[in-house]
């Protein structure tokens, strides 16, 4: 999902970078290669790495957690949207399918 995401956006906007976090707070094995942080670092992720947009997957994270990291965070720069399967994005403003 995330690298069919990452080649869809990097096409329409070359300085896109995409980092990974764990859906959960439990680190194990390879992890560390994989992810930059936890779910439940995510503010300061965003303030580090000054992120301006996150997309959350719903198959891997649950609703109450997406709202509650989404109202933790207090940077009014940022977009949130929600990926509803592998060709669906939800933000505030619009709807966008990748294919």
């Amino acid at each position: 999902f995330v690298n069919k995401i990452k080649e869809d956006i990097k096409k329409k906007q070359s300085s896109v970078k995409i980092l990974s976090l764990k859906s959960n707070n439990v680190v194990i094995g390879e992890d560390a290669k994989k992810f930059i942080g936890k779910l439940n670092q995510l503010p300061d992720i965003i303030d580090i790495y000054t992120i301006n947009e996150v997309i959350f997957s719903s198959n891997d994270v649950r609703y109450k957690d997406i709202i509650n990291e989404m109202n933790l965070s207090l940077n009014k720069y940022v977009d949130y949207k929600i990926s509803l399967d592998s060709n669906l994005i939800i933000g505030s403003q619009k709807i966008e399918k990748y294919t």
